[in-house]
């Protein structure tokens, strides 16, 4: 998977504004005494794939808001290839299967585009087929700040909103 991806998207670049708007999206979220700071972040080099997952992990208490600043990204199913209703982590038959065609580019990510791990034993690549199992019960808002997260065909009846903005105004958006 991650081959087609760094063919196609190549590296991904720091993002400037994203410690900021973590900065600012924090200042929104207290605890129910309005005195102390409810907040958790993962930044920087912190930000990765084994740190995200450990944090939604099945049996940890979820956040009741996630906000993922990061990049995102949504690769078309290959011509010819059609789109896989399966969830496998890779083509079967030569279909693409939906579930790895988009995700998020955590930390470390571009040395998981070169074939490196982390200590995990993760790439920095959240793909959908892994998100899937993110523990988000009690999570009240997800937000995805990131290009390419509205994308795609929606596989249920209640289709989520979704709307753009420049990466460097999150603070309109969000709050």
């Amino acid at each position: 998977m991650n081959e087609r991806l760094r063919a196609e998207r190549g590296r991904f670049e720091a993002l400037e504004n994203t410690g900021p708007e973590v900065t600012e999206v924090l200042n929104y979220f207290w605890e129910p005494d309005n005195r102390t700071p409810r907040k958790e972040p993962l930044t920087g080099s912190a930000a990765t794939e084994t740190g995200l997952k450990t944090r939604l992990a099945p049996g940890r208490t979820a956040p009741r808001v996630l906000h993922l600043a990061t990049h995102g990204f949504f690769l078309a199913a290959q011509e010819g290839t059609g789109t896989g209703t399966g969830t496998g982590a890779a083509p079967v038959g030569g279909r693409d299967r939906a579930l790895t065609l988009a995700g998020l580019a955590l930390a470390g990510a571009n040395r998981g585009l070169e074939g490196g791990r982390d200590a995990g034993g993760d790439d920095g690549i959240l793909y959908a087929l892994e998100a899937q199992d993110l523990n988000l019960e009690g999570t009240d808002l997800v937000t995805l700040s990131a290009c390419n997260t509205g994308q795609g065909r929606w596989m249920s009846a209640r289709a989520p909103m979704a709307w753009c903005a420049p990466s460097n105004s999150p603070a309109a958006v969000m709050c």
